[in-house]
């Protein structure tokens, strides 16, 4: 745990277990490796980097990234707002969880074909030693979707300790959280297992929110249960109409009117370590219910309404480095996974009030070979070379039944939900099949590969001074071909009390096949004598997509006022071109049936943006005779525009997803073997991509301050046995306030947010 060891001579980087006991400089410049793939003090690096050390993690309270990732300056998060990703996350105005990669001990754990995935509990911290944040572009070494920036999870370090530490929590709303973390080790042998398992009924939003959940509680309470049609035909009809409409193509029992949001989510990684080997498995899972977000009169909430994601990821590492420490060469090999569980389905208007499943899965091979080289004690070169096989299936529309991984899909007559072939909504006790009704979905298996080779140049003329230049060219049998070049100089005072960053780069977002090849529609034909068959959407794949490019430009500046405090100011500008908008209009002349739509819809490149903003963060670290006192406050600014993407409005418009102004901070407090924190996380009002379709304005959740607490208490602390017991409290202040849904049309104009939550645990470590 704490550590309360003396510093005896001050390291150009701290390791996490001599923090608490060094100065505000030494524990600002702990060691950071994803920045430059070279490990360096975080100050010295050239990104804008935050550093979470295992103390930090265990003081503040974070059990997950995506509660450390809210606290991060300049990251805004929306929270139960997705209903297949659940969460969404806004970098630097750049929104979207597949434009942040994933990293745990260098190793991407997020689908490698840049597909979204799920930023929620199924991204366990447990045993991580380090967390690394790195906000801007890194494309320049990690290639494609390192767009909006990179998180590397470290838990391989301090492979020297033997233990087997396990904890329990339990919290509001029936919430478990389990966790276990063992390591043993002999002679060059060690192994290491984490183990996480989450799992929750939330809360019931319909009794916390009455008013915003009034549609389904006036209804509910008197049967029949009525509904709209959907967002498009506001007609109402007694949802029974189109479960019986449905014929045969109905799935699986009556639908529930019961408010049922379960959450669920696991988390596994084991390593192999001997000598300079290492082999490693990771398999990280969510399931949460698809009705996040979704305004109560186009969704139910069935228990098992829920989409899960399974992402498996196998590697192999070597590293060798020469006698003299001059050079070294590094080989990994990973496999990857990711599937979309067959068994994921809607209950809502686009699945016409009946079961809509839908699948995707696919599939990476990656070898790399980096080589790095020490020319003298200032220059150094970092060079590689990757290839990558990636196969996929692309997501599927909404079909009435769920898809069969081990039959071949064109023989499996998988329809569009609603246009199975039954017609009989008006009239329930004739319901007729018509082959001439029926539209079937088509299938894109792809394989593409990507080759990329990277260099990267660190030249320290002086002790004061560092150049970075790096460049990174990839080849992709799709997209064709990026390069993507990075700058950053640092310069740092002689007595350390001021430094400075000018940073310079470029990243890319390959069309992942998800946007590229996404199709949908949600049928209703009422006259099968018509050859029109009409839907409330219809979306198209447009596999002529062009990867989303930014350039990015950042300036900062840090000075210690006292020894205790620093300040430091931060700036950025962020130019983006070609970004793809998921809800494009299509041309009739580009689909394959005759089909009258609500909305047409394909994936295009039509979008660019500027983003721009400034940021003030002020740190201090003090003693109060055995009290030690951490502290960060942190106020930002943000400003831009982006072109639009709806056709009523003529003229840009402001930045999605992002407050213009943010505040956020936290306290730690040390006492001897209790410990406690406070963050509070704060910002202005943020617009929705949803748009009222009376005034034609974006939706705009209000502003709010939030906080979040932890403490602590180290009962046992010996050499063999440590236990603790803990506490964690969410929205302390039961603050009510709201988020932003990510889609359209059917969703809520403000997400309502979780209401106070508290949780308890224990943790017991053994050392052997």
């Amino acid at each position: 745990m704490m550590s309360t060891a003396q510093i005896s001579q001050p390291k150009k980087y701290m390791e996490p277990d001599e923090l608490f006991d060094i100065s505000l400089e030494e524990m600002l410049n702990v060691g950071i490796v994803s920045a430059s793939k070279n490990k360096q003090g975080v100050q010295d690096a050239p990104a804008t980097a935050y550093v979470f050390t295992s103390e930090d993690l265990m003081v503040r309270g974070y059990t997950n990234l995506s509660e450390l990732l809210e606290d991060v300056p300049e990251v805004e998060f929306q929270r139960n707002a997705s209903p297949q990703f659940r969460n969404n996350i806004t970098v630097r105005g750049i929104s979207g969880n597949e434009k942040l990669l994933i990293l745990m001990n260098g190793i991407r754990i997020t689908p490698a074909t840049g597909d979204g995935y799920a930023l929620s509990t199924n991204l366990s911290l447990t045993g991580a030693q380090r967390v690394e944040v790195i906000i801007g572009p890194a494309s320049a070494l990690y290639g494609v979707d390192a767009f909006a920036g990179i998180v590397n999870i470290i838990t391989n370090e301090n492979q020297e300790e033997e233990f087997v530490s396990a904890s329990t929590e339990y919290g509001s709303f029936n919430t478990f959280n389990h966790n276990l973390h063992a390591r043993v080790q002999k002679d060059n042998l060690s192994i290491s297992l984490t183990g996480n398992l989450y799992s929750s009924a939330e809360p019931n939003y319909a009794e916390e929110f009455p008013e915003e959940y009034k549609w389904y509680n006036e209804n509910r309470s008197n049967l029949p249960y009525i509904v709209p049609e959907s967002p498009y035909y506001n007609e109402l009809y007694d949802i029974n109409d189109f479960q019986v409409g449905a014929g045969e193509s109905f799935h699986g029992g009556p639908l529930s009117l019961d408010f049922n949001m379960p959450s669920r989510s696991h988390f596994i990684q084991t390593e192999v370590n001997f000598k300079n080997f290492t082999l490693g498995i990771v398999n990280h899972q969510d399931e949460h219910s698809t009705s996040y977000g979704v305004d109560p009169r186009y969704t139910l909430y069935e228990e098992d309404g829920q989409v899960k994601t399974t992402n498996n990821i196998i590697y192999a590492k070597h590293q060798f480095t020469s006698f003299n420490q001059k050079w070294g060469i590094g080989s990994t090999i990973t496999l990857s996974r990711y599937e979309l569980d067959e068994g994921s389905h809607f209950v809502n208007a686009s699945s016409r009030w009946q079961r809509g499943y839908f699948y995707s899965q696919a599939q990476s091979s990656k070898i790399e070979e980096q080589f790095n080289y020490n020319f003298s004690s200032k220059l150094s070169v970092i060079a590689g070379l990757s290839y990558e096989l990636l196969n996929s299936l692309p997501q599927t529309g909404l079909s009435p039944t769920p898809f069969d991984p081990e039959q071949p899909a064109p023989l499996q007559n998988y329809y569009y939900i609603g246009a199975a072939g039954y017609y009989g909504i008006y009239d329930l006790n004739d319901v007729t099949f018509y082959d001439d009704l029926t539209v079937k979905q088509n299938f894109y298996y792809i394989q593409y590969h990507n080759i990329g080779t990277y260099a990267q140049m660190l030249y320290q003329p002086s002790k004061n001074l560092s150049v970075t230049a790096g460049i990174r060219y990839d080849y992709n049998s799709r997209f064709k071909a990026a390069l993507n070049p990075r700058l950053g100089i640092v310069y740092s005072s002689s007595n350390k009390k001021h430094r400075a960053k000018l940073l310079y780069g470029e990243s890319f977002l390959s069309p992942s096949p998800y946007k590229s090849f996404v199709q949908g529609g949600s049928f209703y034909a009422y006259d099968p004598n018509e050859d029109i068959r009409s839907a409330d959407y219809f979306r198209v794949p447009n596999p002529d997509l062009n990867p989303e490019k930014l350039r990015s430009l950042e300036m900062s500046y840090q000075i210690y006022l006292l020894k205790n405090l620093s300040l430091t100011l931060s700036g950025y500008y962020n130019y983006l071109t070609d970004l793809i908008d998921l809800n494009g209009d299509s041309d009739f002349n580009e689909l394959t049936y005759n089909i009258d739509a609500a909305r047409l819809e394909t994936s295009v490149n039509q979008g660019e943006a500027e983003v721009y903003g400034l940021t003030a963060r002020l740190n201090s670290l003090m003693r109060l005779g055995p009290i030690t006192i951490k502290g960060q406050a942190s106020y930002s600014v943000n400003d831009g525009w982006i072109s639009s993407q709806y056709d009523f409005f003529d003229e840009d418009q402001p930045i999605l997803n992002y407050s213009q102004y943010q505040y956020k901070g936290f306290l730690d407090i040390i006492y001897n073997k209790f410990y406690t924190s406070i963050k509070i996380n704060g910002r202005g009002p943020s617009l929705s991509p949803m748009v009222d379709k009376v005034s034609y304005e974006y939706f705009e959740s209000p502003a709010y301050t939030i906080a979040n607490a932890s403490l602590g208490y180290q009962i046992i602390d010996s050499k063999s046995i440590n236990f603790r017991v803990y506490s964690r409290i969410f929205n302390l202040t039961n603050t009510t306030y709201y988020h932003n849904y990510v889609g359209r049309d059917d969703g809520m104009p403000y997400v309502p947010q979780d209401p106070i939550r508290f949780h308890i645990g224990t943790e017991l470590t053994w050392k052997f």
